[in-house]
């Protein structure tokens, strides 16, 4: 779950991109069994093998 800045960063990421996600699981509601992940930050992996630390 991604919301603002953050969403519309990680649309631009392509398919197959590694991307090392920071956040946090939660239930989707109260009593719920399926969780959702709650994106804080991100690091994407950049073709030369470095990682590229993007924040907001």
């Amino acid at each position: 779950m991604a919301f603002a800045e953050m969403a519309r960063r990680l649309q631009q990421a392509q398919a197959g991109e590694v991307l090392h996600l920071i956040g946090y699981l939660m239930p989707s509601r109260r009593g719920a069994r399926i969780l959702k992940l709650n994106i804080i930050e991100w690091i994407q992996e950049g073709d030369h093998g470095l990682l590229q630390e993007n924040r907001p």
